[in-house]
């Protein structure tokens, strides 16, 4: 496909590293019922969120990887998108 110009262009990238509720995991699982993300809450480090909610994230360590996977990924196949906040 020809490239184009666009200089006038603001174009965002928001990766989702899947953090997860109770609520959100029931809601992927019927979404995308074939899924291969893993959503092992005994694998995620808890976290307590507004009103005493609860969500599963990413350990540090991964989220340092795959955030330098996804900017990387992000740079070569849209370079002129910000990357904004990974969810």
């Amino acid at each position: 496909m020809p490239s184009r110009s666009l200089p006038d262009l603001d174009l965002a990238a928001e990766p989702s590293t899947h953090r997860l509720s109770p609520g959100s995991k029931k809601a992927l699982h019927k979404r995308y019922p074939g899924t291969d993300v893993e959503m092992d809450e005994a694998e995620r480090p808890r976290r307590a969120i507004r009103f005493n909610a609860i969500k599963y994230v990413r350990t540090p360590d991964l989220m340092k990887e795959m955030r330098a996977f996804l900017d990387g990924a992000i740079g070569k196949h849209l370079p002129a998108a910000r990357s904004l906040y990974r969810t």
